[in-house]
């Protein structure tokens, strides 16, 4: 019996690991016998594995050395297959543009080939990520398209039937969409196999809970689940069949049966996500796609009535996996010891992403040309991704290390909070948002309004704060700020207010759209008083991170590194990516001033042409206590691994843009990092993992808080709100007081128009 064959009969039995073990020895023996054909075949059932077992990261890495063999043999189905397969994978990752592409360019090539036997499937999937995105009739016309080709199998005909179905539901056609369900449901019947039979019942659940009939949808759930038990399957797909049944228990007021099926839901989950190799942006798209975040809101909004302690500790499980497991990676340098040939692949990369970066930024590239260099940059990222993988997984050191658990209510009281400060905790939900304040003797939790409420409240308020604010505009902008002020402290404080009494400093964990929100700036109906007045106010990304990594310890160099003003060649045409990278004059007054707190011995500036990439690699950055960056930020929403703070031109091999995977590997002692660049707070919202950004990145890197801006802020207000922070740490303050201490000073200074928080308030300090 061949290798390849032993793979497909241990992936059918659904033993995933002797799978993927059996298909990496047939493509690793079939490779060496120059059989290219049979290599790229292999490679492709251990992706398949890799998938099956959650590991997303690495089924990637698989598809992509697949691709490359079958390119070698010049197969263009097993292309095409490959595409849709990989395709398959970016949607369960929640990356749904990258699948569509890819789905697209397979259909292409079944269309060129004219073979229905791959055009139908890809149709299929097309269909369906239209559907995601609430394309519904264009989806019905790929589900259409797809059924009238030959020779579907029956398992793809119930398939596309179940795409039509959902598409008549979206569209509130129930009769429709149960009509389609139920021709699904006959055809799995008549085959016999009980994995699409309980497919079958699992589809018809959807219309009945539609339609209101939730006791059907129940008896619906609970077939298909004892169906899938008598099946080989993957867990990938038994958690939606287990919340499927606690969702109907719930509908029909059987909450305590409810929450065990969500727990068993909950536990495959973290089943699958233990098998993850962090990444700084995979993990967090792998374990938090939008398939996951539905199961943990489902489970909070329910346990969250029934015991707000447990819908507290599943709140931190689901929030911040990927964020706890990198930040106990980051305690080992993980380029230590590699290889001479592995660290020159690394550079090479590099060298390779900062070229195609550098042609990026021509204004005289054509539409086609610009299509192909961003094409040729996601392949190096995924080259690098790639390699960082394969790093992760040969490395000793990393069997040894203790993920962290999230901590419960009382841990978080007993292990985390010091005395007088209170930790206040956001889940926002799609049908009501909750709160939790923790102080170490009191808890306090509330119900919220849906997030939907929530976020456009913010929005307004936030627009409120950034747009620019003038003498002649002043008056009226406050006040309007002030009124969105209070109805978001209404919302948001005032139901947990009675634990605020006896604080002297708050830490934030945010959720969803909150993340872009200053607290700081809110203010109690009928008072003039911001939040800031009343407390230093800080942000961490869950409670457990607080306490899962150790300080990190002081540097035993110098006091002050700081880079400003630097050198850029030019201005951002519009519609290229990236802001305005005008020069920022206030940057070298900011930097100087800054320099002149601390000795000279004791600091490090560079500024104008020195500010370079190769400057800040160059440094021993963990001698240095204190480290600012004075630059524009470039922040990319699409790819936050893009995003990074942009140095001075450059003329090397660097590119000029401080990436986040570039910061990720710095390797710093610092108590504060402060980003006084413009946005440079912002990044990526990934559902379940909170903000990518440049400050996880920083914080990876080991700084053990980073202070950073959500808003373009005037110069000259921020160059005072620097010097007088850095007074503030210089003379001993903590970095929460310090800063405070430095917007109150600009709040309450002569100048009336900085008054308004648009100048003071965009400034947030981050905890690891």
């Amino acid at each position: 019996m061949s290798l390849t064959r032993l793979s497909n009969i241990y992936y059918y039995w659904r033993k995933l690991e002797l799978a993927v073990e059996t298909a990496n020895s047939a493509a690793s023996i079939a490779a060496e016998s120059g059989d290219q054909q049979l290599s790229a075949a292999a490679l492709g059932q251990a992706a398949n594995g890799l998938r099956d077992q959650g590991k997303l990261e690495e089924a990637r890495a698989a598809y992509e050395r697949q691709l490359e063999s079958i390119r070698s043999s010049g197969d263009r189905k097993a292309e095409a297959l490959n595409l849709r397969m990989t395709a398959i994978l970016y949607r369960q990752m929640g990356d749904e543009s990258r699948a569509t592409g890819l789905v697209t360019r397979s259909l292409a090539i079944a269309r060129d080939l004219k073979d229905p036997s791959i055009e139908a499937p890809a149709l299929y999937l097309l269909g369906v990520l239209e559907d995601e995105q609430k394309r519904y009739d264009s989806a019905l016309q790929h589900f259409n398209a797809a059924l009238q080709l030959p020779g579907l199998s029956a398992m793809l005909r119930g398939q596309i039937l179940r795409g039509i179905g959902t598409a008549h539901c979206d569209l509130h056609h129930y009769d429709r969409c149960i009509e389609f369900d139920k021709q699904q449901l006959d055809t799995a019947l008549a085959s016999g196999d009980p994995y699409q039979i309980a497919w079958g019942w699992f589809n018809l659940s959807y219309p009945q809970t539609l339609s209101g009939d939730h006791a059907a949808a129940y008896q619906s759930e609970l077939k298909a689940l004892n169906y899938l038990h008598g099946a080989p399957h993957d867990p990938f797909e038994e958690w939606h069949f287990q919340a499927g049944v606690g969702r109907e228990l719930q509908y029909l007021g059987r909450e305590r049966e409810a929450i065990a099926y969500y727990r068993e839901a909950i536990a495959i989950v973290e089943r699958l996500r233990q098998g993850l190799v962090p990444t700084e942006e995979g993990m967090a798209k792998a374990a938090s796609s939008s398939f996951t975040k539905e199961l943990f809101d489902d489970a909070i909004n329910l346990q969250f009535t029934q015991d707000p302690a447990q819908a507290f500790q599943t709140f931190e499980l689901a929030r911040a996996r990927a964020f706890l497991s990198i930040l106990a990676e980051s305690k080992i340098d993980l380029r230590q010891g590699l290889a001479p040939s592995e660290r020159k692949r690394e550079d090479d990369l590099f060298a390779r992403i900062a070229a195609i970066q550098k042609d990026l930024w021509h204004t005289g590239l054509t539409d086609a040309a610009r299509r192909q260099k961003n094409a040729e940059l996601e392949s190096a990222e995924n080259d690098l991704e790639s390699l960082r993988l394969e790093i992760r997984r040969s490395n000793p050191r990393l069997a040894a290390i203790q993920y962290p658990k999230p901590l419960g209510l009382g841990q978080v009281q007993k292990e985390v909070l010091k005395p007088g400060v209170t930790l206040i905790e956001y889940s926002l939900g799609p049908e009501r948002s909750f709160v939790w304040a923790v102080s170490r003797d009191r808890v306090l939790s509330a119900v919220l309004p849906p997030g939907e409420e929530i976020e456009k409240l913010v929005n307004a308020f936030r627009k409120s704060l950034s747009a620019p604010v003038s003498g002649l505009t002043s008056i009226a902008a406050e006040n309007e700020t002030l009124r969105l002020s209070a109805q978001l402290y209404r919302r948001l404080l005032q139901p947990v207010e009675a634990i605020l009494a006896g604080s002297q400093s708050l830490i934030v964990v945010p959720d969803g759209v909150l993340y872009y929100l200053p607290f700081e700036a809110l203010t109690h109906s009928g008072s003039t008083g911001f939040l800031l007045e009343r407390f230093p106010v800080s942000y961490a990304p869950s409670a457990t991170s607080l306490a899962a990594v150790d300080a990190a310890p002081p540097a035993d160099g110098k006091l002050l590194l700081a880079f400003g003003d630097p050198a850029y060649a030019r201005q951002a045409p519009a519609g290229e990516r990236g802001p305005d990278l005008a020069p920022l004059p206030y940057t070298r007054e900011e930097v100087n001033g800054i320099a002149s707190l601390f000795p000279p011995e004791q600091r490090t500036v560079y500024l104008g042409a020195a500010v370079r990439e190769e400057a800040v690699k160059g440094e021993s950055l963990d001698r240095y206590r204190y480290i600012h960056f004075a630059t524009h930020g470039i922040l990319d929403e699409q790819h936050p691994a893009r995003s990074g703070l942009a140095l001075s031109a450059a003329a090397g091999k660097e590119d000029g843009i401080l990436q986040v995977n570039e910061i990720a590997d710095l390797r710093l002692h610092a108590d504060l990092v402060t980003l006084s660049a413009c946005n440079t707070g912002l990044g990526e919202l990934v559902s379940g993992e909170g903000m990518l950004g440049l400050v996880r990145a920083f914080l990876y890197a080991g700084a053990s808080s980073v202070a950073v801006s959500l808003w373009n802020v005037n110069d000259a207000a921020t160059a005072a709100l620097m010097k007088d922070f850095y007074r503030g740490l210089s003379r001993g303050l903590q970095s929460d007081r310090a800063l405070r201490r430095a917007k109150i000073e600009l709040l309450h200074q002569d100048n009336a128009v900085w008054r308004h928080p648009h100048y003071w308030a965009a400034f947030e300090l981050w905890l690891r």
